[in-house]
């Protein structure tokens, strides 16, 4: 996965990624995702209400997929 590969899939969110270490996030338009060259960064709210700071190298990315609903 590489940089413009990941912009164009975040122009059509959510989108699920999953890590090497088997970890899933999906990340959607309010996440306000920004992509580098090395890593994929956004905010995620979590249950207990507070913002906080992600960063995913992209190299350690298995599967990234758009899962937009098709009408």
């Amino acid at each position: 996965m590489d940089r413009e590969e990941m912009l164009n899939l975040l122009k059509s969110p959510p989108v699920q990624i999953t890590m090497n270490d088997g970890s899933v996030w999906t990340i959607d338009h309010s996440d306000h995702p920004t992509c580098s060259d090395v890593s994929l960064f956004f905010l995620k709210l979590y249950d207990d209400g507070k913002w906080r700071h992600v960063n995913l190298p992209l190299v350690t990315m298995s599967s990234v997929v758009s899962v937009a609903p098709t009408t």
